[in-house]
């Protein structure tokens, strides 16, 4: 079986991912790469869009961002449906264990909010498995937000390029972004998204608000 190894960096456009190879028509059921994303000093929402293997679930904090990091550096995950909110941090060159960064923050479609220590790194760089094939990445009702991310390491516009579908209900839905440590707050109404579809970058992870029937992101994706 042949591997072929992606570049993926946070300035990927739309079009798709970049590889490291200029052979055509190659397929793999193992694509292996990285992408990088720039810290600021305020709380940065990322994603894990790289696994140790193609089932999505088996990263944890150490896999991820590695222990590169000084002491006090946090990072927030969100299970605000059961009312959670997780934090772990690095203590002694470790971090520590939560159960809900693991199950909401570490996972590809989830996200995290890193909040950085003094002397932390200024990038943050993600290496492991694409995830290929049919990805769902999916919600149950529930009138509070969600931290989520795409599932696969590719830049553009939420819908059109991303995949995400929110389903039209009565009322106004919310995406939530931080981008280089700025808030910004996109609103979908009646099905559609005023002042144009957000354009996420890769590695980044948003908040989703008023949604209460639940949604189901889903995508068919193939790295060629």
């Amino acid at each position: 079986m042949r591997t072929k190894t992606l570049l993926l960096a946070a300035a990927l456009s739309a079009a798709g991912l970049a590889t490291s190879l200029a052979q055509s028509n190659v397929y793999s059921l193992n694509v292996v790469g990285y992408y990088n994303i720039p810290l600021t000093n305020n709380f940065n929402y990322i994603s894990i869009q790289l696994g140790p293997d193609q089932t999505g679930t088996n990263a944890t904090l150490t896999s991820a961002l590695g222990t590169n990091w000084p002491n006090f550096t946090k990072v927030y995950a969100y299970d605000l449906q059961l009312g959670l909110i997780g934090q772990a941090q690095v203590i002694a060159g470790a971090w520590t264990a939560n159960a809900t960064v693991t199950k909401r923050g570490v996972v590809a479609g989830g996200g995290l909010v890193l909040q950085p220590a003094a002397g932390s790194p200024t990038t943050l760089t993600i290496v492991g498995e694409v995830l290929q094939g049919h990805l769902v990445n999916g919600e149950a009702a529930s009138a509070v937000p969600y931290l989520k991310s795409s599932m696969v390491p590719q830049a553009g516009l939420v819908k059109d390029v991303l995949g995400l579908n929110l389903p039209t209900i009565p009322g106004t839905q919310n995406l939530y972004r931080s981008p280089a440590g700025s808030f910004i707050n996109h609103v979908f109404l009646a099905g559609t998204w005023l002042g144009g579809q957000p354009n996420i970058n890769v590695g980044e992870s948003f908040f989703v608000s008023g949604v209460t029937n639940g949604f189901t992101w889903t995508r068919d994706f193939t790295v060629q």
